[in-house]
């Protein structure tokens, strides 16, 4: 029986710097809110209720972002970056067992964008006069 050979496929990448316009901006923060809603509410049901969510729980919980500016595979994708962090803690805290899991937020688009989900500081305030009460 002879072997079949694959040929390998070549790909070229190609990066476009398209600069930063309004539009860019908006979907970044689109997609910053459905992360941040993501992690919020993964934590809050671990937390309250003691369940792990799946990604598929959330991508049903969470079906849109609030200003109903991305695609619903977009929306999908920015749930699906939190449980790549959560993996990767995961993984990280084989070897370091001080890794802390995904908390401060950061989402990479796949044009290049970044954005900061919230502002740390205050979510850090929040949970403090939470943990209080």
């Amino acid at each position: 029986m002879e072997k079949k050979t694959e040929q390998q496929r070549a790909y070229t990448i190609r990066r476009v710097n398209i600069g930063k316009t309004a539009q860019l901006d908006a979907l970044a923060h689109a997609a910053g809110q459905v992360y941040s809603r993501t992690l919020v509410f993964f934590w809050r049901t671990v937390r309250k209720q003691g369940i792990w969510l799946k990604p598929k729980h959330l991508m049903r919980l969470i079906p849109t972002d609030p200003d109903h500016l991305l695609h619903a595979h977009s929306v999908d994708a920015a749930v699906q970056s939190f449980f790549a962090g959560l993996a990767s803690w995961r993984e990280r805290r084989k070897s370091d067992p001080n890794a802390n899991p995904p908390q401060a937020t950061e989402v990479v688009l796949s044009c290049g964008i970044q954005t900061i989900c919230h502002d740390t500081q205050r979510w850090q305030a929040q949970t403090l006069q939470w943990e209080r009460q």
